[in-house]
């Protein structure tokens, strides 16, 4: 959706539409990321749409001061902080697939099918942005390559927001990171974060390497007979930002936002650009604004960040805000009794947020030695917990309707009653599991969780959903199992640790459940797909409990 924006603008998004797809050609062998378990973090469109008609108060302020809070030095205005978060938000809408198809569909010469395919992938963005009188282009991707030769397109990419009356007295650009949509994987590796020396780049500091390459990499192709090579990520977003410009009327002033992982993205660019800018171009590099960001590099990043962010040189502040209980912004980090010299720290400055109590400043990192704990919940760092403290943050008050933590995407999304779910679980399961013990109960982290205990095994079904959400309600949200007999979809098997069995169950490309089932001595290699494949060993045993499994699933998922 383009609205009534300048026939000029138009051709600018198309231009950079294009050059888009200029960048994804030179992966000649990209897929889509692999199916991992692990809860969404990213809310649904209608929860955002919700949010942007609950908070126009909000969204119009931040416009008016163009998501800028003044010269470095300035404080935090809360509503530029809440633009730019529904900005982050609303990045994970993105449709991948179609993305995909339009990359397909450049190679084979259909450039015209290409660019429509690759507009539309941002249907819903287009018009969440619609609602706040603005425009979103894309402006790159960061796929992750892979050593045998192909990249995965693992979901982080790049894209502009901008007002539609660009031309007129108050246009801003916000540089808006998508970030992980799996927890659980992007936990694991913050755990284990190594860094590099940014060489050339970012004050020659060490930053996160994960974070690096991604944005500061090209990709030369050798399968492509023209030996395509991809621009680096970083340069797109300066060509994005000066082509913008060049129809402004005013001074132009950016900002850079994201969350989680784009949190981390953004966090290095913002540092890039207070060092280059945009080549000479006509723009300010306005504010930060992370949410939930992890640590993005070592003590000497931080350090050198601050020295050279500061007045009278630079007319941006950078700010992380923080989720209270989220885990995310405490990773990486070092390990403890083990001396480092150079240990990961954020970047200032820091302000917790809460959903029922006003935000507090954070204290510097700088100067301490953050250590490794252990994981908490996961709730906390989903974008629908940002809103509530965000909404409180600058209003004094919760959302007036409940937000759930549910999947975006997923198929057959069902509403179940827990005493009837729970009597229906004691009684139908054990009549397939003789001596089975069966227990169903809600558990942390915005899972709902079935367990069944069957001699040496213990089998495990979790439903997506969080039932603290509508507590007050005897009713939860998940997705049915029940729903995805029948239909197109496809369970992923693998076996861990030579012991235990995941089944992945995924729609669409989307995983809605996933089921484990653990034993005491080892098992067989797992096939890697299958269609509705209940059967998966020629241990009789085993072959037998998971056909009860899969049984148990329907009872315990049934609608009511």
């Amino acid at each position: 959706m383009t609205g009534d924006i300048s026939p000029e603008l138009k051709i600018i998004k198309s231009v950079l539409r294009q050059r888009h797809l200029e960048q994804l050609k030179a992966h000649p062998r990209l897929v889509a990321t692999p199916v991992r378990a692990g809860p969404p973090l990213y809310a649904a469109k209608d929860d955002i749409v919700q949010w942007s008609e609950e908070s126009k108060a909000q969204i119009s302020q931040g416009k008016a001061n163009r998501v800028y809070g003044g010269p470095i030095g300035s404080p935090l205005d809360l509503n530029n902080a809440f633009l730019a978060f529904m900005e982050s938000a609303t990045v994970y809408l993105r449709d991948t697939s179609k993305v995909l198809d339009a990359v397909h569909k450049y190679h084979a010469g259909d450039v015209k099918e290409a660019l429509r395919l690759l507009e539309d992938s941002t249907k819903a963005i287009d018009e969440i942005a619609a609602l706040w009188g603005m425009e979103f282009v894309q402006i790159c991707d960061l796929p992750e390559r892979h050593p045998d030769g192909h990249s995965f397109m693992v979901g982080p990419y790049c894209g502009a927001f901008f007002p539609k009356d660009f031309s007129g007295h108050n246009p801003f650009i916000g540089i808006a990171y998508k970030g992980t949509s799996n927890f659980g994987e992007f936990v694991n590796d913050l755990l284990a974060a190594s860094t590099v020396k940014a060489s050339g780049r970012l004050w020659d500091t060490e930053v996160c390497k994960g974070f690096y390459y991604p944005l500061f990499s090209t990709y030369t192709s050798t399968t492509n007979a023209d030996g395509a090579t991809s621009t680096m990520p970083f340069v797109m977003v300066q060509q994005a930002v000066r082509d913008l410009i060049t129809k402004a009327t005013t001074h132009v002033i950016t900002h850079v936002t994201g969350h989680s992982l784009g949190g981390a993205y953004g966090t290095l660019t913002h540092g890039q650009l207070c060092i280059e800018g945009f080549g000479g171009a006509g723009a300010t590099v306005g504010d930060l604004y992370t949410f939930g960001g992890p640590r993005a590099g070592r003590s000497d990043f931080a350090t050198l960040f601050k020295a050279s962010v500061a007045p009278p040189t630079d007319e941006g502040s950078t700010w992380r805000i923080v989720n209270y209980e989220d885990y995310v912004p405490k990773v990486p980090a070092s390990k403890p009794l083990i001396p480092v010299s150079n240990p990961f720290i954020h970047v200032d400055a820091g302000v917790m947020v809460y959903k029922d109590k006003f935000p507090v400043s954070l204290p510097t990192e700088l100067g301490t030695r953050p250590t490794w704990s252990v994981p908490t919940a996961i709730t906390p760092h989903y974008t629908t917990e940002y809103y509530k403290s965000l909404v409180f943050a600058t209003t004094g008050k919760p959302p007036r309707k409940a937000i759930l933590a549910r999947p975006t995407h997923s198929t057959g999304l069902s509403t179940y009653n827990m005493a009837r779910v729970k009597d229906t679980l004691d009684t139908d399961t054990l009549k397939l599991l003789t001596g089975a013990e069966v227990s169903f109960e809600p558990a942390h982290g915005g899972f709902v969780v079935g367990k069944i205990r069957y001699k040496h095994f213990l089998g495990e079904i979790t439903a997506l959903g969080s039932l603290p959400e509508v507590s007050e309600n005897p009713q939860f949200f998940c997705s049915s199992l029940e729903a995805l007999y029948g239909k197109e979809t496809h369970a992923v098997f693998s076996v861990k640790d030579g012991k235990t069995v995941e089944v992945r169950f995924v729609v669409d490309d989307r995983e809605v459940a996933v089921a484990r089932a653990s034993a005491c001595q080892d098992v067989g290699e797992a096939p890697i797909r299958g269609v509705g494949n209940w059967t998966f060993y020629d241990d009789g045993t085993l072959a037998a409990l998971e056909e009860n499994m899969a049984q148990c699933a329907a009872g315990v998922f049934q609608k009511v």
